[in-house]
């Protein structure tokens, strides 16, 4: 009988202590892991040609682009959505942010609204075409060439300077931006109401939305072989950036949006990630996937913070008396086998 207490008690220890391994070991394996993936039903993606994947390798405009390598659809793939199902990109090639409040506030059709308002994340990359549009006003007057004149005229003129030009240009181009500062500002406040504004037609449509917004970045900082154009976007174009960028910042925590810094992500690699060597400021593969990156980060972020991510609650740890339940589950399957070996081995000494 001493015998069969002494097993039984040695049973529930085993099964006790592995209960408790395990337990342990999924509690570690919680700690250990990556963010829970967000549950993500829908997602909107709105504002210019970054969005839409102008510039990679087979993107048409006549198309839906799905099968191009954008940041929209690394994140719908990442998500597990479908464009035109789940998953919605109606950002526009050129458009300023005057252009996006105007589309949601007078030119959305009805299924464009109706996708929107069932997205529980929308996406914005806005704000890079009212920078360049003042950005090439400015460099038409800067570099002396006259209002009508093209941006290939501007980028011959820069790569055409001689070395006494170029001597002088650092500060003609600190003494230009001083000028222009106030100017500036104006009008990427104006861009800071525009967004303020698209943010709340957006609450309007889908109400229980998540809002991400991008920062804009400098595709131009790390192209030391041009020293005209390095010393325009030392003193000018970098200025206009953190202007409009500044801007963005402030919005965004006023209304509660999720900033997703793409500035930030790009710095010290801008060259890599674009195609600034081709004289192009749109990202390539590479820009977009660390923009789909950081945007799923984000999201998950911020999910995570508000409880709804896609979280394995077993082993999580959330219900306990699982543990228990298991346990004495072991224990009442084991103890007739105890009770059989026990019997077994008294028959055999006989």
């Amino acid at each position: 009988m001493k015998k069969i207490i002494s097993a039984i008690l040695v049973l529930i220890l085993v099964a006790a202590s592995s209960v408790i391994c395990f337990a342990e070991s999924a509690e570690n394996e919680s700690e250990d892991r990556m963010l829970p993936k967000a549950n993500v039903k829908a997602v909107t993606f709105l504002g210019d040609s970054i969005a839409t994947g102008y510039g990679l390798e087979g993107y048409d405009e006549s198309t839906d682009n799905a099968e191009i390598l954008s940041y929209a659809n690394l994140t719908a793939s990442y998500y597990g959505l479908t464009l035109g199902e789940n998953c919605f990109n109606y950002a526009k090639n050129g458009d300023k942010s005057s252009d996006l409040l105007l589309k949601l506030t007078n030119e959305l059709t009805e299924d464009e609204r109706a996708n929107i308002a069932k997205s529980d994340v929308i996406v914005i990359s806005i704000g890079g075409n009212d920078l360049l549009g003042l950005f090439y006003t400015h460099m038409a007057e800067f570099l002396e060439l006259g209002e009508s004149a093209s941006v290939e005229q501007g980028i011959i003129k820069l790569f055409t300077m001689t070395e006494d030009e170029i001597k002088g240009l650092s500060k003609k181009a600190e003494d230009f931006y001083k000028t222009k500062k106030d100017e500036v500002e104006v009008v990427f406040k104006q861009t800071g109401e525009n967004i303020s504004y698209i943010f709340d037609e957006l609450k309007n449509i889908s109400p229980n939305a998540q809002i991400f917004i991008q920062s804009v970045y400098n595709p131009a900082s790390e192209l030391p072989q041009y020293e005209a154009l390095s010393i325009v976007n030392a003193y000018i174009f970098e200025s206009m950036i953190e202007a409009l960028n500044n801007q963005i910042y402030d919005v965004a925590e006023e209304k509660g949006m999720h900033l997703v810094d793409v500035f930030a992500e790009f710095s010290g690699r801008r060259e890599d990630c674009t195609n600034i060597a081709d004289f192009d400021v749109h990202p390539n593969e590479y820009g977009h996937s660390i923009i789909a990156d950081a945007l799923c980060f984000r999201i998950d972020v911020v999910y995570d913070s508000l409880g709804e991510g896609d979280v394995d609650k077993f082993t999580e740890g959330e219900f306990p008396w699982i543990w228990f339940a298991v346990a004495a589950a072991v224990i009442v399957a084991a103890v007739p086998i105890v009770f059989f070996v026990v019997k077994k081995s008294a028959s055999t000494q006989n």
